[in-house]
């Protein structure tokens, strides 16, 4: 890992005139911070890294509860239009929503939408938060290197 590219132009000049012992554990690089929050920020895991434990936990317990609310009305809308409409074997049906709303009621038809509506508000909350593990990330690493430096 390059420490340089954390660090202003004077404390380059510093760093280079000085042999430092750092610790690639410590420092997180940029493209694995970003990786991580775009593929697993949704549960958590970027926050973890980071050392923030009470956001990450917050952060699986809010999705896994919307996940399984969402799949739970899913069950609960698939088996009431199976149970009007019955199973047919080898034959095609088109079910429209209109069709759904009218077996299952609009109030529940409504409560699906809004679990769609939280989960993508829930989404653009995440790709947000991306955004301030990164500079979050970036902070550590400074403030780590500035240790360094200022002994």
């Amino acid at each position: 890992m390059e420490f340089i590219k954390y660090l202003s132009p004077n404390e380059v000049d510093e760093f280079q005139k000085v042999d430092y012992d750092f610790s690639d554990k410590e420092l997180i690089e940029k493209k694995s911070m970003v990786l991580t929050s775009a593929v697993l920020g949704v549960v958590g895991v970027d926050r973890f890294i980071l050392g923030d434990k009470a956001r990450g936990i917050a952060k699986a317990v809010t999705f896994c509860s919307l996940f399984i609310a969402i799949i739970s009305m899913l069950f609960v809308i698939m088996a009431k239009v199976y149970d009007s409409y019955g199973i047919a074997v080898g034959e095609s049906r088109t079910i429209t929503w209109q069709d759904n709303v009218a077996i299952i009621g609009q109030g529940m038809a409504n409560f699906m939408y809004s679990l769609i509506g939280l989960m993508v508000a829930y989404i653009a909350f995440v790709i947000v938060d991306a955004i301030l593990c990164y500079y979050k990330n970036l902070d550590i690493n400074y403030k780590l290197l500035k240790k360094q430096l200022d002994k």
